[in-house]
């Protein structure tokens, strides 16, 4: 099974909706995790978060924030960070995971790019391999504006900081899906 982490601060709000959207889209066989660098361990969702997982009838109620680990970013094959600070965080701490840790609009850059040139990219193509594809792609792509590379942090910021974050996030969702390899690329076997 191939293992895809999630890394925010706290792991109550940005980690657990990309969390949640991912799992939904991607194929069983891809474990989508989630941490936080300072994590709120043990507690739920941010209550806005929970809101905008049941509008699109994903369940999260049963979510509790977990510190992120050496073992969690050890067994990813991609790490995926809301912020630019955030990822200089995961790799200073883990200097091993650089080449699979990515902010996750910058990795979707990335793999967008990557569609562009095999768009026929074949999913059984280990996830470890196709991360190496996309991140073969970053000397031909301009990086981001540091302000439309991070996630905002909507903690505690209402409605309309959810709102926000749910809009960047899944303004760049698709291409990291097709990367991972979409649910429906993968066809269940009819019974």
């Amino acid at each position: 099974m191939s293992a895809v982490l999630i890394v925010c601060v706290g792991n109550v709000c940005r980690s657990p909706y990309i969390k949640a959207r991912l799992q939904s889209q991607v194929s069983p066989g891809v474990h989508i995790g989630s941490a936080g660098v300072r994590a709120l361990v043990g507690e739920p969702l941010d209550p806005e978060i929970l809101q905008l997982l049941h509008e699109i009838h994903l369940d999260g109620k049963g979510f509790r924030g977990k510190q992120l680990t050496a073992e969690m970013v050890e067994a990813a094959d991609l790490v995926l960070t809301v912020s630019r600070a955030i990822r200089s965080e995961v790799v200073q701490e883990h200097v091993r995971a650089l080449s699979k840790t990515f902010v996750l609009a910058d990795f979707a850059d990335l793999a967008e790019s990557l569609r562009a040139v095999r768009p026929d990219l074949d999913p059984a193509i280990p996830l470890r391999d196709r991360v190496r594809l996309a991140a073969a792609r970053r000397a031909l792509l301009p990086p981001r504006e540091a302000a439309d590379a991070d996630i905002h942090d909507p903690y505690r910021l209402g409605p309309r900081g959810a709102r926000l974050m749910q809009a960047q996030i899944d303004a760049v969702l698709g291409p990291v899906v097709w990367l991972l390899g979409a649910r429906s690329a993968h066809p269940q076997p009819q019974e």
